[in-house]
This record gives structure tokens, C-alpha cells and sequence, in this order.
């Protein structure tokens, strides 16, 4: 398996138009939602974590001065994460930019690494921690473990490796010790408790520990690593599931580069929750319906999907169990009229007197041909009361809803920060693979004023 890894991150590396323009799309988008948590009790760790800090050559967003590396990795993932609504790849059900692009972007300034590269390292990232999850993504997911977790260190030690010019032999070492304290749970999220924010940014942190051990091993340490650690009879896989896993399969389907198959969140609930949420709100932005005319919401998508744990969930909802439940997102949707799902959408529906109605409408089944379609895919029919129904699924969506261009992206940082910066961080991300990596960051390094 690492070996395959190995080759797949290589591989990753040789960047064509697309995979430029989807890297400045998934930096861009990253940025924005960082700056988007501004004022959220996440964003207000961040900044105390920031202030708390030693002077350093990383930049934060929305901190005016330098940070060591790995605490600006940890405000950055936090502000990028604080929200739910940063990227996903839904066939592995992991949040790659979280950990990939602080690190390599803290990193690369700590480096002074040419833009070219750091771009590499995101793309090298990206491939590890889909490659890696593939195998067991569901199991683990179904066992209440949490995909980004597990393979998030294994991603962040293969971007930083990249920066850093690792081999394939020390690179390899990287994934092997990031793999061996790798962990999480998914419960924090199906619970409420707010600690899953903070989860990808030790995980990154966890994974360029990991690089910078690997790049320093002894060599006689370095020969006597052995890549069965994850595959073997006692390894990662065998451990998390309680079997030995068929790999092979699993890491085929995965697209070649892996940050290809990337989708940006629309809404703030579980990507497994994204399908159904975006086939309700625009179904309910493309036609006047009333809420009281409303009989029944039927949604059907992936088993996957349909199993995640706490996407079922009815309440109680307080504090950041609002993120998970699928009934409370669609309920929420119905209640506002439409799209998108975002954290004050969610909260109107909390104090609103017409929940319990609303939550009621809402049922969920799995698709009999859940094989043949994307793992995002979801069907909504919304039944009137006067005998009428209207249907909507993700195959009329738009493939710029899930994967939007990179001018969208960058007009929503419009209304955040002020006109100069605005322009300075658009020219800074047009500019990839020139310029320089601080460039990018620089004019987000201010006060912000997102809104959630």
C-alpha cells in the first residue's frame, strides 16, 4: 500500500491547467471560510491562541503578527474548519483542506518555499489522505471514528515532506509515523461538544511533527520501518476495521489526482447532509411554497450516507450539535424559505415555535441503486398538502453549486474585508504558481468581519 501511496503523491505532483486552477479554487475557498468564521467563539480561540503565542515568520488570518509555524497551522485549520462548510471529498468522507493547507502554507513561509512547490505539497496532501482513507472510509465512519482524523497526520506529513524535499524513503517514514498516532472519534459532532474544531488542526500539527521526525531519522532507523504497519495482519487497516483489507480496489476508483474530486461545501451540516440541503433549497428558491402547505419531505441518497452517525438525529440540539442532523438541516431550509444553510439559518429554525412541525416532515431512505451514483447524490420530493409533489435531485444542480469557479469564490470575500484587501488577496491567488506564499496571506492578516 505505501509503496502505491508513494507513487500515486509523485504522480500528484505534475500539475496540468486543471489541477492549477482547482488548487487556487480549494486555497481560495480555505481563505474565504476562514475568514467567514470571524466572530464565532472558534475564531475567538484562534485569536487567543495567536495572542498567547511566541513571535514567529507564519501568517494567521486575522492576526497581525507573525506566528511559529505550528500555532498559525492550528488558527488557521481552526477558522478554516470553524463553520463545517470548508471542502470535502464525499466518496472518503474527509476534510483535506483543514489539514493539508495549513500546513503547507505555514510551512512554506517558514521555508521561504516558491509558490510552484507549495501548490505541489497541497496536491501531494490531498492524495494521501483520500488514497489512505479509501480502503475502510465507510467501516470506520459507521464505527463512529473520524475519517479526518485518522488520515489527516499521514496527509499533512506528505504535504510538509514535499516542502521540505524528502525522498520517497523518508517520505514514506513520514506517512508511517504520522499513521502510527493517527485517531479520532466522531463523536464530539453527534454529541454536540464543540472539541471537533479543533480536531484538524492537531491532526496537521500531529503530520509536520511526523515530516520533521522522518526527515532526521537515523538511517539505520530509517531501513528498518516497515510499510505492513498499515496493511499487515496487525496494521492500521486490520486494527480500525477488525480485518485484513482488500486494498487494491478501494484506491483504484479513487480519481488520479484525488483534489479533483473535491466538492466546496454550500451549507453548514455534514457533507453527507450536502446533496439533500442544496436539491431542498434550490427546489424551494425556484418555487413560492409555503411552509403551511407542506405535507412531507422524502429524501433518498447513498446508504452511506443515510448510516453517518448523528446525520438522524431529531434533538435535543444545542451548541455544535446543530452541524449534524439531516432532519434539522432540511427542517431549517423549509422554515427560511430556501438556500443556502448557513449557521444563522440553523439558528432562526432553533427558536422557532414550528420545529417539532417541521422536523416531523422530514424523512430519509437509502437508494436501491446507491452503487451506480455518486456518493453525494440525493433525491428530495416535497409532497403538498393539496395531493401535489415536486421532485428535485442533484443530477439538475449545477456543477458549479459543488464546484464553483474560482471568480465566485473570491466575490464572497468581497462583503468581508475591506476593497484593498479584497483585490490583494484575488490578485495573490490569481497569481499561482508565481508569487510568493505570504502574498496570499498577507492581506487577510487584519481584523476581519465575517459572518456567519
Amino acid at each position: 500500500m505505501l509503496e502505491v501511496l508513494i507513487a500515486r503523491v509523485r504522480r500528484s505532483e505534475l500539475l496540468g491547467t486543471a489541477e492549477l486552477e482547482k488548487l487556487r479554487v480549494l486555497t481560495a475557498d480555505a481563505l474565504v471560510t476562514a475568514v467567514m468564521a470571524s466572530g464565532t467563539p472558534a475564531a475567538r480561540s484562534a485569536d487567543a491562541l495567536a495572542a498567547a503565542a511566541a513571535p514567529g515568520w507564519a501568517t494567521a488570518v486575522g492576526c497581525r503578527t507573525g506566528l511559529p509555524t505550528e500555532t498559525a497551522v492550528q488558527v488557521n485549520s481552526l477558522r478554516i474548519h470553524a463553520l463545517l462548510r470548508d471542502d470535502s471529498h464525499a466518496a472518503t468522507m474527509v476534510h483535506p483542506g483543514a489539514v493539508v493547507l495549513p500546513v503547507a502554507l505555514g510551512l512554506a513561509e517558514e521555508l521561504g518555499s516558491p509558490a510552484a512547490l507549495f501548490l505541489q505539497a497541497v496536491a501531494a496532501g490531498y492524495e494521501t489522505m483520500t488514497v489512505l482513507a479509501a480502503p475502510v472510509a465507510e467501516a470506520t465512519a459507521r464505527r463512529g471514528l473520524r475519517n479526518t482524523t485518522l488520515f489527516g497526520p499521514a496527509a499533512a506529513a506528505v504535504a510538509a515532506g514535499v516542502l521540505m524535499g524528502l525522498d520517497d524513503l523518508r517520505l514514506g517514514a513520514g506517512v508511517l509515523i504520522a499513521c502510527g498516532v493517527a485517531g479520532g472519534t466522531l463523536a464530539p459532532l453527534t454529541l454536540g461538544s464543540p472539541e471537533w474544531r479543533f480536531q484538524p488542526g492537531l491532526a496537521a500539527c500531529s503530520g509536520l511533527a511526523a515530516a520533521r521526525l522522518a526527515a532526521t531519522l537515523d538511517e539505520e532507523m530509517l531501513l528498518d520501518m516497515r510499510a505492513t504497519t498499515l496493511e499487515g495482519p496487525g496494521g492500521l487497516y486490520a486494527t480500525l476495521v477488525g480485518h485484513e483489507v482488500e486494498w487494491e480496489r478501494a484506491v483504484d476508483l479513487i480519481e488520479c489526482p484525488a483534489l479533483l474530486g473535491i466538492t466546496h461545501k454550500v451549507h453548514s451540516t455534514c457533507g453527507a447532509n450536502q446533496g439533500p440541503a442544496t436539491a431542498l433549497g434550490e427546489l424551494l428558491d425556484r418555487q413560492t411554497i409555503d411552509f403551511a402547505d407542506i405535507a412531507a419531505i422524502d429524501v433518498h441518497l447513498s446508504p452511506m450516507s443515510l448510516a453517518y452517525p448523528g446525520t438522524e438525529g431529531r434533538g435535543p440540539f444545542t451548541g455544535d450539535g446543530v452541524y449534524m442532523s439531516r432532519p434539522l438541516a432540511l427542517a431549517a431550509i423549509a422554515l427560511s424559505g430556501g438556500g443556502p444553510l448557513t449557521s444563522g439559518v440553523l439558528d432562526a429554525a432553533i427558536a422557532d415555535d414550528r420545529l417539532e412541525a417541521a422536523l416531523a416532515l422530514v424523512e430519509s431512505h437509502p437508494f436501491d441503486d446507491a452503487e451506480h451514483r455518486h456518493p453525494q447524490a440525493a433525491t428530495v420530493v416535497v409532497s403538498l398538502r393539496d395531493g401535489g409533489t415536486i421532485e428535485a435531485d442533484t443530477a439538475c444542480i449545477g456543477a458549479e453549486t459543488l464546484d464553483p469557479p474560482l471568480d465566485a469564490v473570491l466575490a464572497r470575500v468581497e462583503d468581508l474585508v475591506s476593497a484593498e484587501a479584497a483585490v490583494a488577496f484575488g490578485e495573490a491567488v490569481r497569481a499561482l504558481p508565481g508569487g510568493r506564499v505570504g502574498d496570499i496571506l498577507q492581506p487577510l492578516r487584519g481584523e476581519t468581519d465575517g459572518d456567519a
